[in-house]
C-alpha cells in the first residue's frame, strides 16, 4: 500500500534527523501505528470470512427446508394422487386444475 510504504519511507528518514520532530512524530509512534493499521486489516478480514461463512450456511439452510418441502410434495402426491386434496394442502397444483397444453 501506497500509504504504508510512505510511512516506512519516512520512518527511515526521521531516524537520520539531529532532532526529533515531536513527541508523537517518532518512528517508534509510526511504527505503531502501521502496527495498528495490519491488526485492523486482520480483523476485518476475519470478521469477512465469518459473514460469508455465515450467508453459505443461511443457503444451505434455505436449500434444505426446499429440499423437504419437495419431498414431502412428492411423497403426498405418490400416495394420494395428483388430483388430492391433500396434494393440494401441501402446496402441490391439482391436476385437475392445471390448465390443458395448446397443440402447436
Amino acid at each position: 500500500m501506497k500509504t504504508i510504504d510512505n510511512a516506512n519511507k519516512i520512518i527511515e528518514a526521521i531516524g537520520l534527523f539531529s532532532e526529533p520532530l515531536g513527541s508523537d512524530l517518532t518512528p517508534a509512534h509510526i511504527k505503531e501505528a502501521i502496527a495498528h493499521h495490519e491488526a485492523a486489516v486482520k480483523h476485518a478480514n476475519i470478521t469477512k470470512a465469518a459473514a460469508i461463512q455465515a450467508s453459505n450456511d443461511k443457503k444451505a439452510a434455505l436449500k434444505a427446508i426446499g429440499d423437504l418441502i419437495t419431498r414431502v410434495r412428492s411423497a403426498a402426491r405418490g400416495k394420494y394422487g395428483p388430483d388430492s386434496t391433500e396434494y393440494e394442502q401441501v402446496g402441490g397444483t391439482r391436476a385437475s386444475e392445471r390448465k390443458p397444453k395448446k397443440k402447436k
